[in-house]
């Protein structure tokens, strides 16, 4: 314990003193990253007034000598002068993000690393009148450097520490330990320990009267055991080293089909069951472990030696939902690969097409647009993702609370109706309100995933329809569409992860296959029931009705 404490202290010491000597060179490092913007920002005001009557801004800056780098990019983005390099050979300067924010903005600051110096600059880019760009660089000292500059201090300072941490630590440590050290066992009440010992010194002498408590409580706690394993939902057998059934409860007996009357029989005379007898035959000094298959479901078995007379204990554990929920993860995961794949595979060749050169020059905006629309599309489904894992940890989400359907539903209306407009989707939404207690973000999750749907899969000028209500103790929403609606053999699984019912369609409207299977987790996390109706042509009609919750 002592060394413990001791070790405690110094890594403390040491910790406290790394962190201010890091905190130390952050600062420094600030404060002359500060200074550095403020003379980009002089030098490059000062320029800009120089030049403002020149005919040819370049020529003139050129004559100039600079502390900092200087350089004239034309609105074009190409080089027309540079204090430290040919202008000539330099690159096209109109994807820079100092230049573009210039461009954009009047001004542009930007930090990286420049090939033609070596070093790491600081860019910071003015528009001028005549929409050139001037823009006025300065290297700046990175952390690494600050580091090394301050190498000795660091040193000086971390021995330091280690050696206060050392002395002060003993002394502690000593302090600590002489009240702990001078406490007599067989009296332990007695003397002048911590107060915080009293409890533990406390129960060192009532043990010997708590040892015959046990004793007694044991003898109660065998009946209570006895009562507890009957009732257990998994089954138990204990057998003998001739492999005779000494105790089955009630579920193994269920598992097994074992006999009543099991007395004098061994386990093999009353049950065929190859896997088990297997188990059972091999189980020695060691626990086995395996899985059976009884009336449908699968049990995950554990035999193991009980006593040194060589009985087994057998312990037989229904795995069937856990079977089924990691076939559950496996085709999540099946699916969630074949779903980044696409996007990756487009993204990746478009990539190579541009990288190699082989685009021709007008089509690169179209395949970087392309490149774009499907990094969008895998930053939307790997979002859908995480939503739809934080909605299955079933944790209660920060704002939860009452809430009000009619509202949820009309700021959901509201925030798709441009995507209505351009589809040419009348959206309406009507009602009274309804309170339900839940998170209002969930919520606006739920309605937002269904009327999106009713008018990503509508026809020109079509109708969704959302309408609140109360009906007795249940606060409903429904959200109707005129749209292409949903054939019947597609019903029953339209609610799945990545299940999809025109995937076509689907690709081209940008979904990921998650909504629906969002909104029945929502629903399920909020007590709701979901109710589908849908006609091929005609339209569908989702129904969420929710526990209501009083005014």
């Amino acid at each position: 314990m002592r060394k413990k404490i001791s070790k405690s202290l110094v890594l403390l010491g040491l910790a406290v003193a790394v962190c201010i000597l890091c905190a130390a060179i952050i600062g420094t490092r600030a404060l002359t990253l500060g200074e550095l913007k403020k003379q980009l920002v002089s030098e490059a005001k000062t320029l800009a007034s120089l030049t403002a009557n020149e005919e040819n801004s370049a020529e003139f800056l050129s004559k100039g000598e600079y502390l900092q780098r200087v350089t004239l990019i034309g609105a074009d983005g190409s080089v027309l002068m540079d204090n430290e390099s040919a202008a000539s050979n330099m690159e096209n300067h109109l994807e820079r993000e100092e230049i573009a924010s210039a461009i954009k903005t009047g001004e542009g600051w930007a930090s990286r690393f420049s090939v033609t110096r070596g070093e790491e600059y600081l860019y910071y880019a003015m528009r001028l009148p005549d929409g050139s760009v001037l823009r006025v660089a300065g290297a700046r000292s990175s952390e690494l450097a600050v580091g090394r500059q301050m190498l000795l201090y660091l040193v000086l300072g971390a021995a330091l520490a280690v050696i206060l941490s050392v002395v002060i630590s003993r002394f502690l440590t000593r302090s600590l330990m002489k009240p702990i050290n001078a406490i007599d066992l067989d009296d332990p009440l007695s003397g002048d320990a911590y107060e915080e010992l009293a409890p533990m010194l406390g129960r060192m002498e009532k043990q010997n009267k708590r040892i015959k408590a046990q004793i007694d409580a044991m003898r109660s706690q065998r009946t209570e055991l006895d009562a507890i394993i009957s009732e257990m939902q998994e089954g138990l057998l204990v057998l003998d080293k001739k492999r005779k059934v000494l105790s089955a409860n009630a579920r193994a007996r269920e598992i097994l089909g074992l006999e009543e009357n099991y007395s004098d029989k061994t386990l093999p005379e009353m049950c065929r069951d190859a896997e088990l007898l297997r188990l059972i035959h091999s189980a020695g000094g060691e626990s086995r472990y395996g899985e059976i298959t009884a009336n449908g479901r699968v049990y995950r078995v554990c035999a193991g030696k009980a006593g040194s007379e060589g009985g087994l204990v057998v312990l037989m554990e229904d795995i069937t939902d856990e079977k089924n929920a990691e076939e559950s993860r496996r085709q999540f995961t099946a699916n969630v690969s074949h779903e980044l794949r696409t996007p990756l595979t487009t993204i990746s060749g478009y990539s190579e097409i541009i990288e190699a050169g082989l685009a021709p020059q007008g089509d690169i905006a179209a395949l970087g647009g392309k490149v774009h629309s499907e990094s969008l599309r895998m930053l939307s489904l790997i979002e859908d993702i995480i939503h739809l894992s934080a909605i299955d940890e079933g944790a209660k989400a920060p704002d939860f609370g009452k809430q009000d359907l009619l509202s949820v539903a009309v700021e959901s209306v509201e925030k798709l109706r441009e995507l209505s407009e351009s589809k040419q989707v009348t959206l309406s939404v009507d009602g009274s309100s309804a309170y339900v207690m839940g998170s209002r973000v969930q919520l606006m999750e739920l309605a937002r995933n269904l009327i999106e749907n009713g008018v990503k899969y509508n026809r020109e000028n079509g109708h969704v329809w959302v309408s609140v209500l109360a009906e007795g103790r249940r606060a409903v929403i429904s959200v109707r569409d005129d749209g292409i609606g949903i054939p019947p053999e597609d019903k029953p699984r339209v609610f799945e992860r990545f299940y999809r019912v025109d995937k076509s369609r689907s690709k081209a409207t940008g979904g990921t296959g998650l909504g629906l299977s969002i909104v029945k987790h929502i629903a399920q996390s909020h007590g709701a029931d979901i109710r589908l109706t849908s006609a091929l042509g005609k339209g569908t009609e989702i129904v969420v009705s929710f526990p209501i919750c009083a005014n």
